[in-house]
């Protein structure tokens, strides 16, 4: 495993990472091309952030 995925891995159910991926496409990218073949598992976390940053957001006043 790579050094890249290691670090996906370690940090993929940290908000800020999350955050990272829903408002940055630079970095959404990136990490999409690193991850090719873990293409599901990018998918899937960004729904997830997604999903949550919409519920935060309309919390909000």
């Amino acid at each position: 495993m790579n050094k890249n995925r290691e670090n996906f891995i370690k940090y993929s159910n940290d908000l800020y990472f999350h955050h990272l991926l829903v408002e940055n496409e630079r970095i959404r990218t990136l990490i999409c091309q690193e991850l090719v073949s873990d293409r599901k598992i990018i998918s899937i976390k960004l729904k997830k952030a997604i999903e949550e940053y919409i519920k935060y957001y309309q919390m909000l006043p």
